[in-house]
């Protein structure tokens, strides 16, 4: 039969090999031991610190506001082609949160996880975080202008959306701030 492909839970398991070791009791304890390639920032560590920073804050003014684009009660949020795209944008900002404080928190020279997660997973998450937010404001525009009422609380759904999105746009401009080289 012909070569095929596992899709497995953990792809970076060939990264790593086991060590067991038996203790004085009879006990054995599994280690790993990473033997892939390691990877190293061509930045200094004090520009990665400051760029990896500075996302970290761009995603933290994100999840501002996020979170106050929905607290006011507008019918923004009651309107579903507004309110879907733009709750939806709650898993890109946690998935470019979560690579940015994993790489703040990674050893260095890294593993190839967290490259990983610099190169493929945090630009499509900072492109989710301003198109997302952003479609959102634009459906709320095109509402406004197909005669929904507007009040205050909409506009500050557009306001804190807009906002949402300019941080996105920001993270994704960075992206290519940061670059690794394979090997130590």
């Amino acid at each position: 039969m012909g070569e095929y492909v596992v899709l497995a839970r953990n792809q970076y398991a060939k990264d790593y090999r086991l060590i067991e070791t038996v203790d004085e009791r009879g006990h054995i304890h599994t280690d790993y031991e990473y033997i892939g390639v390691p990877y190293s920032f061509v930045q200094s560590p004090e520009q990665v610190r400051r760029e990896l920073r500075l996302r970290g804050v761009l995603c933290l003014l994100g999840w501002c506001w996020f979170l106050l684009a929905m607290l006011p009660n507008s019918q923004a949020m009651r309107t579903w082609y507004v309110s879907l795209p733009f709750v939806f944008t709650a898993l890109p900002l946690w998935q470019g949160s979560s690579a940015t404080l994993s790489l703040l928190r990674a050893p260095q020279p890294m593993e190839r996880r967290f490259a990983d997660r610099l190169e493929n997973r945090f630009p499509p998450a900072a492109l989710a975080m301003m198109l997302l937010p952003g479609g959102a404001t634009v459906l709320e525009l095109v509402s406004w202008a197909a005669g929904r009422n507007r009040s205050a609380p909409d506009g500050a759904f557009a306001l804190c959306a807009v906002l949402c999105a300019v941080c996105g746009a920001c993270c994704f401009a960075r992206r290519g701030r940061l670059t690794l080289r394979r090997g130590a």
